[in-house]
C-alpha cells in the first residue's frame, strides 16, 4: 500500500538503468491521490516498457469479468495479463491457466504476454491446440507449450525462493540510486538491471500473494510468475503422461520392487 510516486520512482530508476521490461504482478484499480496517480501515470508512459497484472474475476463456470488496473495507467504500458493461480485440491501451487478467456477475448497470463514481446510475437501468432499452446516465431519455428488435461501449464519449479531468482529490496534501489546520483558508491551493484526483465511485487509473509508449492510453503506469488516466464523463455517444460503411460510406471516401479524385495 504504498503512494503511487514511489512507484514512479522506481520505474522511472529501472528504466534509466536499462532494464528491458518491468513487470508489476499488481493491479492498480483504485483511485489514489490525484497528484501522485499522475505521477505514476508518467511514468508509465515515459519508461514505455511497464506491464501490469490483471485478474480473470470467474463469477461462475459461464459467467466472466476483468479486474484491471486503471485507464490512466493502462492506456500508457506495453502491455497485461492475468495473474490467476490454481492451486491443486491440497492448496499447493502447481499448475495456472496460461490463456484464459472474457467476453470471447483471449486474455495471456501475463508472463506468457511478456514472453510474447521478448520473442516477438503478436497476439495472432499464439494459438492453442489440442492440449498445448503454439507460440508461431519469426524465424517460423514454433515453440509447443504442453498443458494438461485441463489445458493448464505444469509449472517446472526451479527451487526455493531464495535460491531460484536474484531479490532486490525496493527501498535498498531507491537508496543505491540516490547514492550514484550524490557521487557515491552505491551499495547495490546499479549495472545488474541493464538489460534484465524486472518484476516488482510483495513477498512479506502471511500475504494473500504467499502460496506454497512443491519445494516450501511459503513461496510469493511474484515467483509463480518469473518462473512461468523462465519456463516459456528456456523451453523446460513438463509433458504429463496420459493413463497407459502412469500404468506403465506403475508396474515397472512394482517389478522393481519385487525384485528388491525377493
Amino acid at each position: 500500500p504504498w503512494d503511487r510516486d514511489w512507484h514512479a520512482t522506481l520505474v522511472k530508476i529501472l528504466k534509466e538503468l536499462g532494464a528491458k521490461k518491468i513487470v508489476f504482478d499488481v493491479i492498480f484499480s483504485e483511485k489514489s491521490n490525484p497528484e501522485k496517480d499522475k505521477i505514476f501515470a508518467q511514468s508509465l508512459q515515459d519508461a514505455g516498457n511497464v506491464y501490469l497484472a490483471e485478474i480473470v474475476d470467474e463469477v461462475s463456470s459461464k459467467e466472466t469479468s476483468l479486474i484491471t488496473s486503471l485507464p490512466e495507467f493502462t492506456e500508457h504500458i506495453a502491455g497485461t495479463g492475468h495473474i490467476n493461480l490454481r492451486p491443486d485440491s491440497d492448496g499447493v501451487m502447481r499448475r495456472i491457466p496460461l490463456i484464459m478467456t472474457v467476453d470471447d477475448k483471449p486474455i495471456l497470463q501475463l508472463s506468457l504476454a511478456v514472453a510474447a514481446d521478448v520473442l516477438g510475437v503478436k497476439m495472432k501468432d499464439i494459438e492453442t491446440s489440442g492440449h498445448s499452446v503454439r507460440i508461431h516465431l519469426p524465424d517460423d519455428k514454433t515453440i509447443r507449450i504442453p498443458l494438461d488435461r485441463d489445458n493448464n501449464l505444469i509449472i517446472n519449479w526451479l527451487g526455493r525462493w531464495k535460491e531460484a531468482f536474484i531479490h532486490y529490496a525496493y527501498v535498498d534501489i531507491v537508496t543505491s540510486y540516490a547514492m550514484l546520483k550524490k557521487g557515491q558508491v552505491p551499495t547495490l551493484p546499479l549495472s545488474d538491471f541493464k538489460d534484465k526483465i524486472c518484476y516488482i511485487g510483495t513477498t512479506a509473509t502471511g500475504l494473500f500473494d504467499i502460496r506454497p508449492i512443491p519445494f516450501e510453503p511459503s513461496y510469493p506469488a511474484v515467483g509463480v510468475n518469473l518462473t512461468v516466464l523462465d519456463n516459456i523463455l528456456e523451453r523446460k517444460f513438463i509433458n504429463e503422461f496420459n493413463y497407459g503411460e502412469n500404468l506403465l510406471i506403475l508396474v515397472g516401479l512394482a517389478m522393481i520392487l519385487f525384485w528388491i524385495m525377493k
